[in-house]
């Protein structure tokens, strides 16, 4: 009896010790119905989109123009014009910040060159502040073996409205670096 004990406090104590692991990923205003939904669409593969969405939020929350800027990989910063007008445009449209998301969906794509490795995802959700929502998609180097300067974010773009989803086209195209939203 003392042997079943034992082991179940062991057992008990490693369940609750992974658990506080995760206390990292919690971000201040976030549910966690949202967390749990989206560490079930984590990609398999391990690049962990799940931390560059908390940073997106956490960036938006905090209106935390340098902390966005970080996620963004060095070639995509180095292209962009006036990041840091965009970004605070950009967090402008958030000013109720993030109250929870969904995960709408990703795609990969994957390129091989003499056995050189470039692969890149497109990441969409949906987000919501108290009374707005808006599409977000996140257009991010996940491996790149010619250069490494392109890894993380490479495009973000929010769109308000059904009206304004072209917008979002040109994170799609994977064509040009940059935060993409409505101006106006």
């Amino acid at each position: 009896m003392k042997y079943i004990v034992a082991f179940f406090s062991v057992c008990l104590c490693i369940v609750l010790y992974s658990c506080n692991s995760f206390e990292v990923l919690n971000v201040e205003g976030i549910s966690s119905s949202a967390r749990e939904r989206l560490h079930a669409s984590l990609d398999p593969k391990g690049y962990n989109q799940e931390q560059v969405i908390l940073g997106i939020i956490s960036a938006i929350n905090n209106k935390d123009s340098e902390a966005l800027k970080a996620l963004f990989s060095k070639n995509a910063i180095a292209n962009i014009v006036d990041f840091k007008t965009d970004a605070v445009g950009f967090l402008d449209l958030f000013n109720e910040g993030i109250v929870s998301w969904d995960y709408i969906g990703s795609s990969r794509h994957t390129n091989y060159d003499f056995g050189d490795k470039v692969e890149y995802s497109i990441v969409k959700y949906k987000v919501f502040t108290k009374s707005s929502s808006y599409h977000l998609c996140v257009a991010l180097y996940d491996e790149d073996t010619i250069n490494e300067d392109n890894l993380g974010v490479y495009a973000l773009g929010a769109a308000s409205s059904e009206d304004d989803i072209s917008i979002l086209d040109k994170v799609f195209s994977v064509e040009t670096p940059g935060l993409y939203f409505n101006r106006e």
